[in-house]
Parts: C-alpha cells; sequence; structure tokens
C-alpha cells in the first residue's frame, strides 16, 4: 500500500491546523522519521518540527519558511492524512510563482494516507477520520478529548493576547502537543498499512 517507503531515506509526516473562519493556516507541523540501513523505522529519535504561521507575516515569507523546510528533505516522502496539506501546499506553489516542474516534483512526493485506505480496506470502524483509525490501530493522544475545535480555540486564545507583552504559552503548547499526536497518529495508521503486506 505505500510502495514509496520501500527505499526512502526517510518520512515526513506533515499535518496542518487551520482557522478556517480566518482563512488562515497557523501551524504546519512535521515529524522527520530516518529509515535506518536494517529495515527499521527509527520512531525513537523522530523530531517534531513546528512551523508556527504567524498572521503578521506576509505570505511570501510563510512560502519561504514552509518550502526551506520541505526542500530539507527534498528526497522524503511526505505522509498526511487528508487533502488538505497538499492543496494548500500547491496553493500557496501557485500564489508564489513556483516553476510548474517543481510543483509537479513536490505533489509526487505526498502520500494521502487516508485515500490509500480508503481504497484498498474495509475496517470495523464507524469512519475513516484520523481519530477513529488511529485509535482502532491503538493510538492513544497525549491530551483528553483532543480535536480540531479544541486546536483552533487555544490558538484563538493564544492569539487575543497579542496586546500583551508577556502571552502565556500553555494555549500555544497544547497546540504543539495536539499538532505533535496528530503526526504521530498518521504514522501509526501508515505503519499498520506497512505491517499488512
Amino acid at each position: 500500500p505505500l510502495p514509496e517507503l520501500k527505499s526512502a531515506p526517510g518520512v515526513l509526516i506533515y499535518d496542518i491546523e487551520s482557522d478556517s473562519e480566518a482563512k488562515e493556516d497557523f501551524l504546519h507541523g512535521f515529524i522527520s522519521i530516518h529509515h535506518n540501513k536494517n529495515g527499521e523505522w527509527d520512531i525513537e529519535n523522530a523530531k517534531y518540527h513546528p512551523l508556527l504561521m504567524v498572521y503578521q507575516d506576509n505570505e511570501s515569507n510563510r512560502w519561504r519558511r514552509l518550502y526551506r523546510k520541505l526542500n530539507r528533505y527534498s528526497n522524503w516522502p511526505i505522509l498526511h492524512y487528508g487533502e488538505t496539506e497538499l492543496m494548500t501546499v500547491k496553493k500557496m506553489a501557485v500564489r508564489q510563482s513556483l516553476d510548474k516542474k517543481e510543483i509537479e516534483f513536490l505533489e509526487k512526493r505526498f502520500i494521502d494516507v487516508h485515500k490509500r485506505l480508503k481504497s484498498k480496506w474495509l475496517l470495523p470502524v464507524s469512519n475513516y477520520g484520523l481519530k477513529a483509525i488511529a485509535e482502532w490501530v491503538g493510538f492513544h493522544w497525549s491530551q483528553k478529548n483532543p480535536n480540531g475545535a479544541r486546536a483552533l480555540l487555544w490558538w484563538r486564545q493564544w492569539k487575543g493576547k497579542q496586546k500583551i507583552k508577556k502571552r502565556n504559552l500553555t494555549s500555544l503548547n497544547k497546540i504543539f502537543i495536539y499538532n505533535r499526536d496528530d503526526c504521530l497518529a498518521t504514522w501509526l495508521v501508515a505503519k499498520w498499512l506497512l505491517n499488512q503486506n
């Protein structure tokens, strides 16, 4: 189900947190996992890379940061769950006038775990959302009752304190934990798929 991972030196797991009302993607989160020479995935040394996209920054600066991160791992596949991540990157790339061949190269690296799962497997779950599938394969979120609406609330709480010189980082840290967990959940679902060979 994921042949692109066989000879890959590593994989990026990608998850976006958004405020659709404000039309902003405020966090692009990545986990990088190396593929060891013995064929094992080094999850123990996986690294979380949050890219907080502060709203005062213009899109070209946000794109530069995101593109730099994607290029740092240019020969690694990018796993994501659902269509949001690829659509977001493609739209930004077009708006930032990225060369058509570079956009195609980027697009080929993206692997939608949700799409692969739905096309091949009929599972005993109520839906194929990340939470349902990841819990079914044994993943547990670090925070109680996690969901995108809570992450958005935490973001708005943190953002609403912009006039205060010392912001409380609690809300921001909760978002990072939630986003990291979503990336790890995506990886666990992908690993389940890899083990079905």
